[in-house]
């Protein structure tokens, strides 16, 4: 199950729009996010005419709408958490080294069917910061013009959403034809990793203790963008165990 979370969002017609694009692909559930970290905001109406206007027939969405005041909270009942951002940094920046929308969905879409994933959009005027960038486990950008390769928050939900969307009706296609679907690791599994990975990490000497903090978040993602089925997650947490000194 795929749902969109909306971190401060700014304009009440974009939600309306995010909320009818959900409608055209399948999908239910809408967070929004009101982190308090955008002074000099109006409070975002989910029901005003602006917003309604935009659904079209996805008013229920609308009605219906979570809200949340913390993006760590809400992504607790997560298995992935996919971040979406314009700006890209080098291959030093883990936080932002980003797939693209096609990797993304080829690799979500059967995850997608047996657990949960939020897809995370920022503000309209700066996105999504740093902090909550590590929040997530993988991030996405669209390619667009060195000119101007901003895009409109519901512009950029309507083409992540095709893409999976697109990758989700393949994937079926294939069930269909009695492929049995993998069992794919989640939350848990992947939590477990994380805690044997800081583990080892504590047992390793390191010049500078950012470092450690580097090595953490570039362990995290890898195993993120892996998507491993749960059998290669316990294999995983095998390895690292014996690593340890455990059996």
């Amino acid at each position: 199950m795929i749902s969109i979370v909306c971190v401060d969002i700014q304009d009440e017609g974009n939600l309306g729009a995010i909320a009818r694009l959900m409608l055209n692909f399948g999908l239910t559930e809408l967070i929004l996010v009101n982190t308090g970290h955008a002074p000099g905001k109006k409070t975002i109406n989910p029901l005003s005419p602006s917003a309604l206007d935009r659904a079209s027939h996805a008013k229920s969405l609308l009605a219906n709408i979570r809200v949340s005041h913390s993006l760590a909270d809400t992504l607790n009942s997560f298995d992935y958490a996919i971040a979406t951002t314009a700006l890209v940094g080098d291959d030093y920046n883990l936080k932002r080294t980003p797939l693209t929308p096609q990797e993304v969905a080829r690799q979500i879409a059967d995850v997608a069917q047996k657990k949960r994933v939020a897809l995370v959009f920022g503000r309209e005027d700066h996105g999504l910061s740093n902090e909550e960038l590590v929040l997530c486990d993988i991030t996405v950008t669209i390619p667009a013009s060195k000119q101007y390769s901003v895009l409109n928050v519901s512009h950029a939900c309507a083409i992540l959403l095709y893409e999976l969307f697109s990758a989700r009706s393949a994937s079926k296609s294939l069930v269909e034809t009695h492929i049995k679907p993998k069992a794919m690791a989640g939350k848990t599994e992947l939590t477990n990793i994380q805690k044997l990975v800081c583990e080892v990490l504590n047992t390793t000497k390191f010049p500078a203790g950012h470092k450690k903090e580097t090595q953490k978040l570039l362990w995290h993602r890898i195993f993120a963008k892996s998507f491993l089925t749960r059998r290669e997650a316990f294999g995983v947490m095998g390895f690292l165990k014996r690593v340890l000194g455990r059996r």
